[in-house]
């Protein structure tokens, strides 16, 4: 059966904690893409579209938020593996969405230019203040199943 659904991506964004020490996505924009299927939902396709739509080659990590969950940080989910991407397929199914959340942290860099001329190129902490997602998270392996 198909379930067709509209990805919603957030990016240019950071994770921080408001003033009532609620975790939001704070200072990204949001791109509705055209409805998809997503049981041919995966992530190498989601990789291109972000790539293809905003030109960010590399991401830090991606996350995508339970539809229903009781806020931003208890719905907040890593996707790192197809079995991910399962998990997500099966909830915006399940709860009857339309359209699903995705959002990305990327490393922004600076170039660093001295007579017009590019010398280096550094990472800057864009989340100073803000918090880790994975501070509290087990790594795992950062290969897709097949």
């Amino acid at each position: 059966m198909e379930n067709f659904m509209v990805p919603v991506f957030n990016v240019g964004g950071k994770p921080c904690e408001d003033e009532n020490g609620v975790l939001k996505y704070v200072d990204g924009t949001v791109h509705k893409f055209e409805a998809m299927d997503v049981d041919l939902l995966n992530i190498p396709d989601l990789e291109e579209m972000a790539k293809s739509s905003f030109g960010f080659p590399v991401y830090n990590a991606m996350h995508w938020v339970v539809p229903n969950a009781a806020n931003f940080e208890f719905g907040l989910r890593k996707i790192k593996k197809d079995s991910d991407i399962l998990e997500l397929r099966n909830s915006v199914v399940d709860n009857h969405c339309v359209d699903f959340e995705i959002y990305f942290e990327h490393p922004v860099f600076v170039l660093i230019v001295a007579d017009d001329v590019e010398v280096d190129r550094v990472e800057v902490n864009v989340n100073a203040g803000c918090v880790n997602l994975d501070s509290d998270v087990e790594e795992e392996s950062s290969s897709h199943d097949s």
